[in-house]
């Protein structure tokens, strides 16, 4: 089949100018094979897709020459070679600046995520004072937080390595679990205030140590940043309960003096 008769090879000369970003002028002046069609009666010009991205790419080089030509007649090479390298440099850093910031924003976005973990688990029930110390079995771990033995066993480090049936670090064991995902032992948590206090512990203990990672490597305007964009968050909230508060009170008063009012006219009334 001939590339003239096959679908999507080729288009009227308006509309691949179109697609192309061309002009007739330049598809004429380049004499690029064509046929003539009708259409009731009008015809009208055919160019191949293919011809079209060709010309397209030979233009957009001519130009590109012709804007170095140019830059070169005014600079001289020297001058031309020194503002490639200005522009090169520029581009580089804007591309290392773009991928700092999206690596700041990413950080940002996971010690915010901590931050409203933790802060959720205390104002829900509180929090243990520590985890520094605190051990567990491995069946008590199955048992209290779905920490399978097998997720222990070779990963954790126990607390007496010779023991027989050795402890390991609650804090540890507790990582695991929440790595898995919190709906892994959601219902643990809610049979149990102190497993729900010490799982708040470890939260905070987390976000704790990821500020100090990040102010370690000098990002602590990242923690500053998640604070300020924290509380704010919370007073935008406060403000719109306490705009709902007034409203009711409003309503409540509005109400009172209905009230008021109904037991007056029905006094009256008798």
């Amino acid at each position: 089949t001939s590339v003239w008769n096959t679908k999507g090879e080729t288009a009227s000369l308006k509309n691949a100018c179109r697609q192309y970003g061309l002009t007739e002028k330049q598809v004429r002046r380049a004499n690029l094979p064509c046929q003539y069609r009708s259409f009731h009666g009008n015809p009208y010009m055919v160019v191949k897709l293919s011809d079209m991205a060709a010309l397209k790419a030979t233009l957009q080089k001519q130009a590109k020459e012709a804007a170095k030509q140019k830059l070169i007649d005014e600079l001289g090479e020297h001058g031309y070679a020194k503002k490639m390298a200005e522009l090169k440099a520029a581009k580089m850093k804007e591309k290392a600046d773009l991928k700092a910031a999206k690596e700041k924003e990413q950080k940002a976005d996971k010690l915010s995520s901590l931050l409203f973990d933790a802060l959720a688990a205390v104002s829900k029930g509180g929090i243990s004072p520590t985890l520094t110390g605190a051990t567990i079995t491995k069946t008590a771990a199955k048992k209290e937080w779905r920490v399978k033995p097998e997720e222990i066993v070779g990963h954790l480090k126990p607390v007496d390595p010779t023991k027989k049936h050795p402890k390991y670090y609650l804090a540890d064991v507790i990582e695991v679990a929440h790595n898995k995902g919190v709906n892994t032992f959601s219902a643990e948590l809610e049979s149990s205030l102190d497993r729900r206090k010490l799982y708040a512990r470890y939260l905070v203990d987390a976000f704790h140590a990821q500020c100090k990672a990040y102010e370690a490597l000098g990002d602590s305007d990242i923690v500053q940043k998640v604070g300020r964009e924290a509380s704010g968050s919370i007073e935008k909230a406060l403000g719109e309960y306490e705009q709902l508060v007034t409203r009711y009170q409003e309503h409540v008063l509005k109400e009172k003096e209905r009230i008021t009012n109904l037991d007056r006219l029905l006094k009256d009334a008798v």
